[in-house]
């Protein structure tokens, strides 16, 4: 009827290159050891993750695996004064009616100073809450994950259409500030991307772009940043939408916006761009905009979208109609 508590060390199993982490599966059970030896109470099991927690390298992507990062949860309660943003519409809370994402997150890990009230309830009655990125913890979290699972880094989506409204330039700039932060802890890479979605081309895109970007470099120090990822020796910068043909932009102006950031503006500021394009970039077909080849090809690297472009039938002819002729053409 007792209690008694038993310690001693476990040593782990090496990994083996080019694995980044593995997860092993330790149990334990109390055994009678006498003539006739008998199991007897619960097993304890559990998994234990082992990793590479040496800092990724930051100085070229190849061979790099990185997440596309959002950032833009938000919850009524957290400090950002925006209530609920892309778990739900209508400004939330989220309900049975409003939400708009596809699984419950597992928060198990995540810091219940940082969870949110929702007017969803657990099979015990108790409420459901859901995470802000607007919290420096769930952040941290987030990258510690990222070391613990052999994923180098993140694309920090930036979207440029909210940067006008103070209040998201505000999230924005915070969320980024949190990345900054927890890729340094955690020995992870990120980099920003803008997402030209939605943007208004008055005044002119390669302004909002280039002026948003200077206040990156100037006033939260980005690229100053040893975890921020540079390629050819330049910061890495993503840039996607421009050629879509349902988003914003025209030929010229996005040829410019291209050519200015990489090779005009001060070379304080010079990027090395990944373009996100249509998977059509090589022909200005599908998603494209017409007579778009030659923007495309200014980009240093690209990043063909793919997303609902074929099912599992289809993805041999997308094979032999993209891929291919895509790889042979770079």
């Amino acid at each position: 009827g007792g209690a008694a508590t038993y310690s001693f060390p476990l040593t782990a199993p090496s990994l083996a290159a080019p694995r980044r982490m593995s997860d092993v599966i330790t149990d334990w059970r109390m055994v009678n050891d006498g003539p006739d030896p008998q199991w007897f109470g619960p097993t304890a099991r559990r998994h234990v993750a082992i990793y590479d927690a040496t800092p990724v390298a930051v100085d070229g992507l190849e061979g790099r695996v990185l997440a596309g990062y959002q950032g833009w949860f938000t919850a009524a309660g957290a400090p950002a004064d925006i209530g609920w943003t892309h778990w739900c519409r209508g400004g939330g809370p989220p309900a049975p009616d409003n939400v708009t994402f596809d699984l419950w997150p597992d928060l198990d890990e995540l810091p219940a100073s940082g969870l949110y009230d929702t007017t969803f309830v657990y099979g015990d009655g108790s409420t459901a809450r859901l995470f802000s990125s607007f919290d420096a913890a769930t952040v941290d979290r987030h990258f510690r994950w990222m070391k613990e699972y052999g994923i180098d880094g993140v694309w920090l989506q930036r979207f440029a259409s909210e940067l006008r409204d103070p209040r998201f330039l505000a999230l924005r700039d915070q969320v980024l500030r949190h990345v900054m932060a927890a890729a340094a802890t955690h020995g992870r890479a990120f980099a920003v991307m803008y997402d030209i979605s939605g943007m208004v081309v008055d005044p002119p895109m390669i302004e909002q772009l280039t002026n948003d970007w200077m206040h990156l470099v100037n006033d939260l120090g980005v690229t100053a940043s040893p975890r921020y990822l540079r390629h050819g020796g330049r910061p890495a910068l993503g840039l996607w939408g421009l050629g879509f043909s349902d988003r914003p932009g025209a030929h010229d102006d996005d040829y410019n916006i291209i050519t200015h950031l990489q090779s005009v503006i001060d070379p304080a500021y010079r990027v090395t761009i990944v373009g996100g394009v249509p998977e059509g970039w090589r022909t200005s077909t599908g998603a494209s905009k017409p007579g778009y080849t030659d923007v495309y090809r200014q980009y240093a690297i690209l990043s063909p979208w793919a997303v609902g472009r074929y099912d599992d039938a289809g993805y041999a002819g997308f094979r032999s109609g993209y891929v291919v002729p895509d790889l042979a053409d770079l």
